[in-house]
């Protein structure tokens, strides 16, 4: 299995475009996520949920802190969800989560303030997903892979 991605024009980051399937939400959207080593779970911004997927944020009611870069915030717990991504040979990878965070970008007296277009901020692709594979990234010849295929890099360092 090979999940190829891309260099964001806007914000210069690695992502990948990825199906999510909210079963508990009975929701269903196409979203990008940015590659994101430093965030140990998949989390969803404010724009992409209230936007694109049409989630009432304020509805959700199982909420978790997380710790960031910039400190702590609130994460909107979503259960039982799927990932499905599309492979550079046109099959589809499915990854089921127990859940994944929405996370509201505005000033809700928790969060700081964010500008309108910060709402436009891809999910993130955090380490519960990334730990499971081997990712081939090379900003310099335009390249990102994921892939489950061993004996890619088998010289060690």
């Amino acid at each position: 299995m090979r999940i190829h991605g891309f260099f964001d024009p806007e914000f210069d980051e690695p992502c990948v475009k990825v199906n999510v399937l909210m079963r508990g939400l009975g929701k269903m959207e196409n979203i990008k996520f940015m590659i994101d080593t430093g965030s140990k779970d998949i989390i969803i911004f404010e724009g992409d949920a209230t936007r694109r997927a049409e989630i009432d944020i304020d509805s959700l009611t199982e909420k978790e802190s997380l710790e960031g870069a910039g400190g702590p915030f609130d994460g909107y717990t979503v259960r039982d969800v799927l990932l499905t991504f599309s492979t550079i040979n046109g099959q589809q990878h499915n990854e089921p989560f127990d859940k994944i965070y929405i996370v509201k970008q505005s000033n809700d007296g928790h969060n700081e303030y964010v500008e309108d277009e910060r709402l436009a901020m891809p999910g993130l692709l955090g380490r519960n997903f990334l730990h499971k594979y081997l990712m081939i990234y090379s900003r310099k010849d335009d390249t990102l892979i994921i892939t489950d295929e061993k004996g890619l890099l088998t010289d060690k360092i």
